[in-house]
């Protein structure tokens, strides 16, 4: 018997983060809006920010994540193409030597 009680608690939490599931998928629903309008109607950067600056801060933090990521994104695949490209080569073969001649040290 002691687990209903717990089954009821799984079953609450459950509910509650289903609800805000659905408010996420809410939010990201107003988000996406917002941005193929601004990808639509306003090319400029300036037109962006006043969009922003009109968002509540429940968006404009869910904006601000994604924005990071996507950051974070777009940085790898550079430093991917870059090594790809052997860009990034002198870097690692200068590395490489400095710990070959001792000049290193633990992290």
């Amino acid at each position: 018997m002691q687990n209903c009680g717990s089954d009821q608690t799984d079953a609450s939490s459950r509910r509650a983060e289903d609800g805000v599931a659905r408010g996420e998928r809410s939010a990201w629903r107003g988000i996406s809006a917002i941005i193929g309008n601004l990808e639509e109607m306003m090319p400029d950067v300036e037109s962006i920010e006043r969009q922003i600056e009109r968002l509540d801060d429940h968006a404009f933090a869910q904006l601000r994540d994604w924005l990071i990521e996507y950051d974070h994104h777009r940085w790898d695949r550079q430093i991917e193409a870059d090594s790809a490209a052997g860009k990034l080569d002198s870097l690692v073969e200068e590395a490489l030597a400095e710990y070959r001649a001792g000049k290193t040290r633990p992290l």
